[in-house]
């Protein structure tokens, strides 16, 4: 049975490395409370951006592990101040291994 994530935010970060194809993972988030921290997840990616469903507000997409991902249209580019510096984090150590990434809406995959 494939793992059903559902986070609380999410933001999609296209990957563009030089030789392999373009390939687009979903950095999701969720808010903690009084006793835990926020927590965050890259998912393992998906290729094809056309896998994804639209339905009622809702995007499913499959990730090449299995995973589903279920997201809500109204969470999408939201972060804490926490997950938002750990995604800066991974888009500035991509960039500097040669790896050419940024930070896109679902509508412009």
């Amino acid at each position: 049975m494939s793992a059903v994530c559902e986070p609380h935010g999410w933001v999609i970060v296209k990957f563009m490395p030089v030789d392999t194809p373009t390939f687009y993972k979903i950095f999701g988030t969720w808010r903690g409370g009084y006793l835990d921290g926020d927590t965050w997840q890259m998912s393992s990616g998906s290729f094809s951006p056309q896998d994804a469903e639209l339905h009622e507000g809702v995007i499913t997409w499959p990730q090449t592990s299995g995973s589903i991902y279920k997201l809500r249209v109204e969470d999408e580019n939201c972060t804490t101040f926490y997950t938002g510096c750990v995604l800066d984090n991974i888009v500035e150590r991509s960039k500097a291994n040669g790896i050419d990434c940024k930070l896109i809406r679902f509508n412009d995959t």
